[in-house]
């Protein structure tokens, strides 16, 4: 099994083809920079007001579980958008009831592209110690959608620039709490929706 440190080595002793894959990233983050009136998803604009809403004032020292990620995780919260969805309050309870008392947190938004995961991380979402014991990330999925409704990539492009993504993300977790031990849960497959992602591009960041 490949550990998460073990790919961060990878990546960054393999900047020929990693190159290909930062300036795809690039391009999406130019796409979804600060810029527009209306808040979206897969926008960096479209996280800010939904990350102040649920995790202002939230100062997490000596956590034990972190979880980073978008619906999959909100969803425990029984929030979208940090807002309350009604579908999903059943969820929220067995989450209050196994985790309530715990020093757990979840913090993830509905919608989270790996871009906007790292945004939060860079602006206040990381523990004020560097002493929390583990962190899982989920994140991915929304960046297949993402990619494919712009038309950046083929299959091979998109499945690299996602997992490149993840990386990133992982590095920033790492280089704050050298110590904390991240469970790194695979790319899950897009639903019967509206905007399909061909199933190639789910497969290929999990590689």
């Amino acid at each position: 099994m490949v550990t998460v440190r073990q790919a961060i080595l990878w990546a960054r002793s393999n900047r020929k083809y990693t190159l290909a894959i930062t300036v795809i990233l690039l391009v999406l983050l130019a796409l979804a920079s600060p810029g527009t009136r209306n808040y979206r998803p897969y926008s960096v604009e479209f996280c800010h007001p939904a990350s102040e809403r649920q995790f202002v004032g939230s100062v997490m020292q000596e956590m034990d579980l972190l979880l980073y990620g978008d619906s999959i995780l909100e969803s425990l919260l029984g929030n979208q958008v940090g807002q309350p969805r009604a579908e999903w309050a059943d969820i929220a309870d067995v989450w209050t009831k196994h985790h309530g008392g715990s020093k757990a947190k979840v913090l993830a938004i509905s919608g989270d592209t790996t871009i906007q995961l790292l945004w939060r991380i860079q602006n206040g979402e990381l523990p004020v110690t560097t002493d929390t014991k583990q962190a899982v990330v989920l994140i991915g999925t929304n960046d297949l959608t993402a990619y494919h409704q712009h038309q950046l990539s083929d299959a091979d492009e998109t499945g690299s620039a996602v997992a490149a993504g993840v990386i990133a993300v992982c590095e920033q977790l790492i280089d704050h709490s050298p110590r904390m031990k991240i469970t790194l849960l695979a790319v899950l497959p897009r639903g019967n929706r509206e905007v399909e992602a061909p199933a190639a591009k789910v497969l290929i960041p999990n590689k």
